[in-house]
């Protein structure tokens, strides 16, 4: 295992002393050298575990200890000399302590539940049932499903840095929660949570501040990232100090007549100057200190939901990040989840910008009867957002668990082919189950974009990320939209082996997911094109297809294209998915019994060997051109030379190879061990 430690530099000089007894494993400069910024300057071997320092801060470098030393806790290991002043040690990313009981937990892997504090069970089961009325699952409960070995929690410190810390639960002064996590498995990610028994979850700016630095300290260290969203958006804030004691000024001192102004007494507008500004006014020789404004953290909030929104969207960018919807999640959480892609959301959990309690009241009607016809699963997983919906949380948490495990190879079980198909009409889950490794499937946007199957599964141990065609007319219905007077129920059909609009914004978008996880791709076709009507072209086939090819052109691990057995690949279809997009990374194989062309036979006959051409080959025969029998005769000719230009043969040469499917499998499980070696 190895993990990323980042420092940052202090004052001139800077010292850095470990947090842990080791070894020193290597010094990767000499004293003296000049080290740039986001530079491994030497690595510690902690029970069989490397750890690299890092450092953020440019400057001289100046060991305190030497190769193979043995180190012992607080030893100073360097000193840098640094050309900047402002910078200090984020002491959180090096505080390693728990790593001490790492090796410990490895030989306790039967992890008991843990103890609750029974001092603390009367507020604990107020935070339950909280919870549990907003349709969720308290977080701290939530986080004991993870089968994990190591949890270390995170709070935001005084000068709003990153701490590690100890606590009963329940003792959080924040709606946000971070943990820096080690599974059983060995797969270690950070955790961001909204607590929402605090503050109905909302996101203040403190939250914010933990948030930001929780997801950095993620990315800096490149671990996976999750983030568990059940809140209410932005914090809505009034300065309480003032409200508690603002007076009223009637007209005329007649409450009949309604309020004149606010205004605060003297002696408090002295004590409160910097959160209330106030005009001194003279009314019937009274004076009275009218209020004209008060300070907020309103606009502070919305600017903390844009720092957490960028840093969301570098991640993704950057890491593996995952969002699990449980209870709501509305306005920044909803575009957090937006941002960070990958989503698993539990059913009865809406993603909402606005409520259906707000809509009904800009629209004056009540129209909306709850959330979920706004944001609920029947909308979400249909429209590119939810990849996985759930019925509970620990459900949630199992298929947390499952993704994660896609960074981990597993081992090899050789496996037969045992499901060959005759015809076109084959069983595209057959197809799947007998290429994979068994019990290694894990579907994604099983409602979205049916005409092409997509997910992660092993072959021979190795995870990949996976697209298939599917051969047979899919569905989905259209919900209803109560705010539209025009709008009802549609159930929309989509033909196989055809890619939409959506099914071309899948698979783009699978692509892009892939290429961060670092993931080889297989991909089985079967495709006679793009669909192309005034509808596809408003719902945007171009841009989508067009997506493919540009995802796939940055595309930097192995990619295999496979035309499957009786199967075809056509036109535009062929064109976005060409080796010769990424010639580096992609390789196109082929059954021979496929078919690849830009068209099929009999629209290439319509265009290209017309009745006119059948007329000129007949009269170079001597038939008779005027006998329809022979006409039907030569049509099927004509329809046979074409047929011919569509086989193996005809574009073997233009591929990487022609390959039989009970075959395939093994070439490509020795094709990733050669390039994982």
């Amino acid at each position: 295992i190895r993990f990323i430690i980042p420092i940052c530099g202090a004052a001139n000089p800077n010292e850095l002393k470990s947090s842990f007894s080791g070894k020193v494993n290597s010094l990767l400069f000499n004293s003296g050298d000049y080290v740039d910024e986001n530079t491994t300057v030497l690595t510690l071997e902690i029970m069989k575990m490397i750890i690299e320092i890092n450092t953020t801060v440019s400057g001289k470098i100046y060991y305190q200890i030497s190769e193979n030393q043995l180190i012992e806790k607080n030893d100073l290991l360097f000193k840098i000399e640094s050309d900047t002043d402002s910078q200090q040690f984020i002491k959180s990313l090096l505080n390693l302590d728990y790593l001490d009981i790492y090796q410990e937990n490895l030989n306790q892997l039967d992890k008991d539940v843990k103890p609750i504090n029974q001092n603390n069970m009367s507020k604990l089961d107020r935070k339950r049932f909280l919870a549990k009325n907003a349709g969720t699952t308290y977080i701290y409960d939530m986080i004991e499903n993870f089968d994990y070995l190591i949890k270390k929690e995170m709070i935001l410190t005084d000068n709003e840095e990153l701490e590690f810390i100890s606590r009963p639960i329940g003792e959080n002064n924040l709606s946000m929660v971070a943990f820096d996590i080690i599974l059983k498995n060995q797969v270690r990610f950070v955790l961001i949570a909204n607590d929402i028994t605090f503050n109905v979850g909302s996101f203040s700016w403190k939250d914010d501040l933990l948030y930001y630095n929780a997801s950095k300290y993620a990315r800096i260290n490149n671990l996976p990232r999750i983030y568990i969203s059940a809140n209410s958006g932005a914090k809505l804030e009034l300065n309480n100090k003032i409200k508690s004691l603002f007076k009223i000024k009637w007209k005329n001192n007649d409450i009949n007549q309604g309020f004149d102004f606010l205004y605060l007494e003297k002696s408090d507008y002295k004590l409160n100057k910097s959160d209330v500004k106030c005009k001194k006014i003279i009314v019937d020789d009274l004076t009275y200190y009218k209020i004209k404004g008060i300070k907020s953290n309103g606009v502070k909030n919305l600017n903390g939901s844009a720092l957490i929104a960028s840093e969301t969207a570098r991640c993704f960018e950057e890491i593996f990040t995952l969002t699990y919807v449980t209870g709501r999640s509305i306005g920044i959480g909803a575009y957090l989840t937006k941002l960070g892609i990958r989503t698993i959301q539990k059913n009865g959990s809406p993603i909402l910008l606005t409520g259906a309690q707000a809509l009904n009241k800009v629209l004056g009607k009540k129209l909306y009867i709850d959330n979920n016809e706004i944001g609920g699963t029947n909308v979400m997983n249909i429209n590119s957002t939810s990849h996985i919906t759930v019925d509970s949380d620990i459900e949630g948490i199992h298929k947390i668990e499952k993704w994660l495990s896609y960074s981990q190879t597993s081992k090899y079980n050789f496996k037969e082919i045992d499901y060959i198909p005759t015809d076109s009409n084959y069983d595209i889950n057959k197809m799947i189950e007998t290429f994979f490794d068994d019990n290694s499937i894990f579907e994604l946007f099983n409602s979205w974009g049916k005409s092409i199957l997509s997910g992660k599964a092993r072959l021979g141990g190795i995870p990949v990320t996976y697209l298939v065609c599917n051969n047979q007319t899919s569905n989905y219905n259209i919900p209803v939209d109560p705010g539209d007077i025009t709008s009802k129920q549609l159930t929309k059909y989509s033909a196989g082996n055809i890619l939409t609009p959506d099914a071309s914004q899948k698979v783009a978008q699978i692509i892009k997911e892939s290429r961060i996880e670092k993931l080889p791709l297989i991909f089985l076709v079967n495709l006679r094109g793009f669909s192309g009507g005034t509808g596809d072209m408003l719902n945007q086939i171009l841009t989508h297809g067009s997506n493919i090819v540009r995802e796939l052109s940055i595309y930097d691990k192995p990619v295999y294209i496979y035309v499957m057995p009786h199967s075809q690949l056509r036109g535009g279809a062929m064109v976005v998915i060409s080796k010769m997009i990424n010639s580096e990374h992609i390789k196109i194989y082929a059954d021979p019994t496929s078919n690849i062309n830009i068209l099929e036979p009999s629209a290439l006959q319509e265009i290209k060997f017309k009745k006119k051409d059948v007329i000129k080959k007949m009269q170079e025969n001597n038939i008779d051109i005027t006998n329809t029998n022979y006409i039907k005769k030569y049509d099927d000719i004509a329809l046979e030379f074409c047929r011919l230009h569509d086989n193996n043969y005809s574009f073997k040469d233009d591929i990487d190879g022609v390959i039989d499917w009970e075959k395939f499998r093994e070439k490509i499980i020795d094709s990733l061990k050669i390039i994982s070696n």
